[in-house]
C-alpha cells in the first residue's frame, strides 16, 4: 500500500484539528489574546486527540509546551490534505508573487502549502486519464457510482469501442497496481465484462473525484507555458477569506509579468458555484477574458452559453486541449507588447 494512503486516519484528523487551530488564530488575532496561552491550547487539543486516536504512534510525545506542538504540525506536513498554519503563510507570501497579489487586493491568505509531490508516482496515471479522457470516461463513471459501496461491480463493455475497453482497462490494471484498487479482472470475449472494486480510502475517492483532474490540467497548462516560453508563478488551492467572512478554496492561479489567471476545475456539480465565481472575481479585479472554469464532463455548446452569461471563460477538457496554445500565445504577445 503506498504511502499517501497509510495513516489515513491521522490525516483526517490532522486536518480538523489544523482547521480548528486556524479559527482559534483568528480569534486570538480578533481579541488580543495571548499567543503563547492560545498555542498552548492548540498543542494540548492536538496531542490530547492523537494519543486517543493513536497512542502507539503518539506514545512519547510528552507536554513540551509550543515547541513540541511546531514539531507535530511540521509532521503532519507530510500527511495527505494536511497545510501549513497561518504563520506559515505570512513568511511564503514575503515571497511568492501570488500569495502577494491576493493580499494586495485585501484578501487574507488563511492556509497554503506548496506540495506537488503528492501525486508524484501517479504521473503516467495521471497523464494516461487526462490524455484518453474520452475513451475512459465511461469507466470513470461506474467507478464514481461504486466508490460508496464495498463490494465488487461488475460491468458489461460489450458495446464499448476497442478503444474505450482499451484505455478502461489499461487505467484499471494501473490503480490496481497503486492500490486504487483493491480487485480487478477483465473477462473476454465473449463476456465482455470488468470486475473491479474500488478502495474506499478517504484519499483514494477524493483522487478519483476530481484531485487527478487538478493534477493533470495543472501539469498541462504549465507544460504550454514553458513551451512557449512565458514566465510564471503558480500557486495551487490557497484558501482565502472572503470580506463576508466566509472561507474559498482557489484551485490554481497564475501570475505572469503583467496578467493574472485564476482556473477552477470541476468534475462534478458546478452551478452552485457559479455566482460565487463570478463575485471573486470581480473582487480580485481579474479580468474576465482571465477567468476559467474548466468542467470535465459538460458540452461545447452549454460551455460556450455560460462563458457568455457569466463573464467568464468557460470550457470543458476538450475546449481546453484545443484552445490552450491560444490562451498561451495571447499571454505572450502581451508581455513582447508590454516591452
Amino acid at each position: 500500500m503506498l504511502n499517501w494512503f497509510k495513516r489515513r486516519d491521522d490525516a483526517a484528523l490532522l486536518d480538523a484539528l489544523n482547521r480548528v487551530a486556524v479559527a482559534l488564530e483568528d480569534i486570538r488575532d480578533r481579541l488580543g489574546l495571548d499567543q503563547k496561552a492560545v498555542e498552548d491550547g492548540i498543542f494540548n487539543s492536538l496531542k490530547e486527540r492523537l494519543l486517543k486516536e493513536n497512542p502507539l504512534r503518539f506514545e512519547g510525545v510528552k507536554q513540551q509546551g509550543v515547541d513540541e506542538s511546531n514539531r507535530l504540525v511540521l509532521e503532519s506536513e507530510s500527511l495527505p490534505g494536511v497545510v501549513r498554519l497561518s504563520s506559515d503563510v505570512n513568511k511564503e507570501s514575503d515571497h511568492h508573487p501570488v500569495l502577494q497579489f491576493l493580499q494586495g487586493n485585501g484578501i487574507r491568505v488563511i492556509k497554503y502549502s506548496e506540495n506537488i509531490s503528492k501525486y508524484a508516482h501517479l504521473t503516467g496515471m495521471i497523464q494516461h486519464m487526462g490524455n484518453k479522457y474520452d475513451d475512459i470516461a465511461k469507466f470513470l463513471k461506474q467507478l464514481k457510482i461504486s466508490l460508496n459501496s464495498s463490494k465488487k461491480r461488475r460491468i458489461c463493455m460489450r458495446n464499448w469501442s476497442d478503444a474505450e475497453i482499451s484505455s478502461s482497462c489499461q487505467l484499471a490494471l494501473s490503480m490496481l497496481n497503486n492500490g486504487l484498487l483493491e480487485d480487478y479482472k477483465y473477462l473476454k470475449s465473449p463476456v465482455f465484462e470488468m470486475i473491479f472494486q474500488p478502495s474506499r480510502n478517504p484519499d483514494v475517492i477524493n483522487f478519483l473525484t476530481g484531485e487527478w483532474l487538478e493534477c493533470y490540467i495543472r501539469s498541462f497548462v504549465e507544460a504550454h507555458l514553458r513551451l512557449q516560453q512565458v514566465d510564471y508563478t503558480l500557486a495551487a488551492n490557497p484558501i482565502i477569506m472572503l470580506p463576508n467572512g466566509r472561507q474559498f478554496e482557489m484551485d490554481l492561479l497564475i501570475k505572469t509579468d503583467r496578467d493574472f489567471l485564476w482556473i477552477e476545475i470541476k468534475s462534478g456539480e458546478y452551478k452552485s458555484y457559479l455566482t460565487k465565481y463570478e463575485e471573486v472575481g470581480k473582487l480580485l479585479q481579474i479580468p474576465p477574458e482571465n477567468r476559467f472554469l474548466i468542467l470535465a464532463n459538460e458540452q461545447d455548446a452549454v460551455c460556450e452559453s455560460l462563458g457568455r452569461s457569466r463573464q467568464m471563460n468557460v470550457l470543458n477538457l476538450n475546449m481546453l486541449k484545443r484552445e490552450i496554445s491560444g490562451i498561451v500565445r495571447n499571454l505572450h504577445t502581451d508581455l513582447v507588447q508590454a516591452g
